[in-house]
């Protein structure tokens, strides 16, 4: 399944969640179902990951601060305190001032242990993503574009110019890249909600395509996902999708097999490792295996590696061939 956009978010998009409220990092977790769903293919330079890391926890102090300075200590006048209810007032004063520090408490506590809703996120999207190390090319070509004063780049720092020159290395040409990023150092001086004109032109004239920038990933979904009930659509395809490919690797008699053929049959798009997991199932699961010739599931399973063989492992797809060979069925490769 080719992905329909590529996207990559500067390290300041993934800190800007550590301060923004449940439905921003609900963004969040949508990107997660469509990076899963293979919709969206999202890039994570090494120089990125070290940007978060290094700033992510000056980015929860950062937040935190507002409510730590929040130290309540109310005034009252002498007719205050003869009321019959002062004492109450006084211990609800008392009870907001212990459950600030305990909560302040606990969410460092959490955040010490990087499990703050945030960082679960941001770790699912780091392990989903296709992570582009820092070779000693994409230094050196950095540090050249650099001292040309090519951008991006600013000061003594060549991050920006890392992130460009990864993204070149990892994206296939042909390929639209959205930059998320509110680093001025992307943008156009002439219209600061576009992308520089010199790294639209070098995208066109490198990679044939077209290089857009957004300044939050709201904005991104506003252009390409307004409907929300698509993204929820998406997900439940995607929740259907994972159990009929599971239902059918594990299963447990020969009818059973049949019906969950028949269920994973009415989808078209499968995730490379669920096209793994399913020939693993008909190369291990015996009540796959032994009925591997009846007409639903041949057909099923042979269509499947045709349209995948070339990113299925070649020894798993020999041993799915394997299977054949004392009946005359062989792959394209070996007629």
């Amino acid at each position: 399944m080719e992905p329909k956009h590529h996207v990559f978010l500067d390290a300041n998009v993934y800190l800007r969640f550590y301060k923004l409220s449940d439905a921003d990092v609900k963004e969040l977790g949508q990107l997660v179902t469509l990076v899963k769903s293979g919709e969206v293919k999202l890039y994570l330079t090494e120089q990125s990951r070290d940007e978060f890391n290094r700033n992510r926890d000056e980015a929860i102090a950062e937040s935190l601060k507002g409510v730590r300075e929040q130290v309540l200590k109310p005034s009252f006048p002498r007719m205050f305190r003869d009321h019959a209810r002062f004492a109450e007032l006084r211990k609800a004063v008392s009870s907001y001032e212990d459950q600030r520090q305990q909560m302040l408490q606990d969410i460092t506590d959490a955040a010490m242990k990087r499990e703050l809703a945030a960082d679960r996120l941001i770790a699912e999207l780091f392990e989903l993503a296709e992570f582009v190390p820092l070779t000693d090319a994409i230094w050196e070509t950095s540090r050249r574009r650099y001292d040309l004063r090519n951008p991006p780049g600013k000061g003594k720092s060549y991050g920006d110019a890392v992130h460009w020159v990864s993204l070149l290395d990892a994206v296939p040409d042909g390929q639209d890249i959205f930059v998320v990023s509110d680093d001025a150092d992307f943008r156009s001086k002439l219209d600061p909600t576009q992308m520089s004109d010199f790294l639209k032109e070098e995208w066109r004239r490198k990679k044939g395509a077209t290089a857009v920038l957004y300044a939050s990933l709201p904005d991104l979904f506003r252009d390409h996902y307004p409907d929300l009930h698509l993204l929820e659509a998406l997900e439940k395809e995607m929740v259907q999708r994972a159990l009929a490919v599971r239902s059918l690797a594990g299963s447990a008699n020969f009818q059973q097999t049949h019906a969950a053929v028949e269920a994973v049959s009415r989808f078209s798009d499968f995730l490379p490792q669920e096209v793994d997991e399913l020939l693993l199932a008909a190369v291990n699961n015996t009540q796959i295996r032994w009925i591997i010739e009846d007409d639903d599931v041949f057909g099923f399973f042979t269509g499947l590696v045709r349209e995948h063989q070339d990113s299925v492992d070649p020894g798993l797809l020999a041993e799915f061939w394997g299977l054949f060979e004392d009946d005359g069925y062989y792959s394209d490769d070996e007629e």
